[in-house]
């Protein structure tokens, strides 16, 4: 696909870039409670991979993949990386992001009688493994990798789950504000476009009355 002609006047680049400020929203709106579930050991949240897929889908029309997925060993644990590709449906263009995560190699349970040291040395012995470990845990770690690059695409993907911390919010320019969004239309009616102001306000839901 080509890209998106550039826009000519500033009317049609208030119009380009108020589009791209509404498909920000989007992604930066909270995902649905309803999707968001506890990990394992209760202490963080999570959504699930057919949410973080089904978004993506709905988002960017299907116009997503996944490219240079890679892991290796180290220690008792399997780290990957890859790339997720998504086709802004506004501006045209392809954008990449990498994610990253890590799985843990499922050993046998360890010895009552091993204690400090040599319980950890057993953890790490690969012939504690058990049979089979990483036939569900290997694909996951592509998933948790994928879920990894979405999320820093917005919080509709679950960018802020986890943040304990001030958490920071999205502020558009151009429509961010009843001020912002009077003054973008009214430099379109000023130049001349009034077809073009009153796009403006049905983008930035103003009356167009």
């Amino acid at each position: 696909m080509q890209a998106l002609i550039p826009p000519q006047t500033q009317t049609e680049k208030d119009l380009y870039l108020v589009q791209i400020e509404n498909f920000q929203k989007r992604l930066n709106t909270p995902p649905n409670a309803k999707e968001v579930f506890k990990t394992p050991d209760g202490k963080a949240d999570d959504l699930p991979i057919s949410y973080v897929e089904m978004t993506l889908d709905e988002l960017f029309f299907g116009q997503w993949s996944i490219k240079k997925f890679q892991s290796k060993v180290i220690a008792n644990e399997v780290v990957g990386e890859l790339e997720l590709e998504v086709f802004h449906p506004v501006t045209k263009i392809t954008i990449t992001r990498t994610g990253a995560a890590a799985i843990q190699i499922m050993v046998d349970k360890v010895p009552d009688n091993l204690q400090g040291k040599a319980k950890n040395a057993w953890a790490l012995d690969i012939n504690n493994k058990k049979p089979n470990a990483l036939d569900m845990a290997y694909p996951k770690l592509k998933a948790e990798c994928l879920k990894n690059a979405a999320k820093t695409l917005g919080k509709v993907f679950g960018r802020d789950l986890n943040r304990r911390e001030k958490v920071d919010t999205y502020q558009p320019v151009l429509s961010g504000s009843e001020k912002s969004k009077i003054a973008t239309v009214t430099r379109a009616i000023a130049n001349g476009d009034a077809e073009g102001a009153k796009a403006l306000m049905r983008m930035m839901s103003l009356s167009d009355e």
